[in-house]
């Protein structure tokens, strides 16, 4: 199964399509971080090449993470293209 992801991601940094206040991540199928954008990689204050091959494991305690992947298995398992809000 192709993603076209990827692509949307670059076209979207290509284009300063995305604004400051967005934070978007690209995760494989194992749940491992592809890609980010700048806002996404702020908040985990690394540079957005730094996130590649690494897990929530390595972001965030023990039980969010479990959160995180809980939330992986089920979007992918739908496999649509969802937008998450953390806000209350």
């Amino acid at each position: 199964m192709r993603t076209w992801l990827p692509f949307v991601f670059w076209y979207a940094q290509k284009r300063s399509f995305l604004s400051a206040s967005l934070r978007i991540f690209h995760k494989d199928r194992h749940s491992v971080y592809v890609s980010c954008n700048e806002s996404y990689a702020r908040d985990l204050k690394i540079r957005p090449y730094e996130i590649a091959g690494k897990t929530d494991y390595d972001f965030f305690p023990k039980e969010l993470a479990d959160k995180y992947r809980a939330d992986d298995k089920r979007l992918m398992a739908s496999e649509k293209t969802v937008k998450v809000s953390n806000q209350p």
